[in-house]
């Protein structure tokens, strides 16, 4: 009888570790699809910075400071994100970090609507011009590229926060292990 409960049980740990393994294989597919984006837009955001356009002496209607230093700032939040996703130790802080970031930048986008602001988000600098994309084409692909990290690192936040929640109070579940929060194995 005993031989039979082992032996049911390592089926269930079998498929507990199978899909641990492909929630963290689709958890490294999301961060290295979005250390992709941020690379890209952090770039754009850096070209144009360093562009001699004079739409970047304009000044941001939220911040008050020109374009061109809030491109560049913008971008160097982005390769800061970028560099914990790749080199950071802890996923569910690169994902977190995600999440921050886009929900500030989509804060941003939302107060610019709620005072009115109706031209594009500029947040592809003057890649749109170089490619010959239309600006509100550019503004629709960036919004669509934030909605989707957004999502998915709030949606990865949220089933790392119901497992281990769940986990808790059932003693036929072991929780997590620390190197699972943690992200990468050491």
């Amino acid at each position: 009888m005993t031989r039979r409960f082992r032996a049911s049980r390592s089926g269930a740990d079998t498929d507990r570790s199978r899909s641990s393994f492909e929630r963290k294989t689709k958890v490294t597919l999301f961060l290295f699809s979005t250390v992709g984006i941020l690379a890209i837009t952090a770039l754009a955001k850096l070209w144009s910075a360093l562009g001699a356009s004079k739409a970047l002496i304009v000044t941001d209607p939220l911040f008050g400071v020109s374009y061109k230093h809030l491109l560049a700032g913008a971008a160097v939040a982005e390769i800061i994100v970028a560099t914990i996703c790749v080199f950071g130790r802890s996923r569910k802080l690169a994902v977190s970090s995600v999440a921050y970031l886009c929900t500030n930048f989509l804060l941003y986008r939302i107060c610019l609507s709620w005072i009115g602001w109706k031209q594009p988000c500029g947040c592809m600098g003057s890649l749109t011009d170089a490619l010959h994309i239309k600006a509100q084409t550019a503004d629709h692909i960036a919004l669509g590229l934030l909605l989707y990290m957004l999502a998915a690192s709030c949606g990865v936040l949220f089933v790392e926060w119901w497992r281990t929640r769940s986990n808790l109070g059932n003693p036929d579940r072991p929780a997590m292990k620390e190197n699972e929060t943690a992200g990468k194995e050491r």
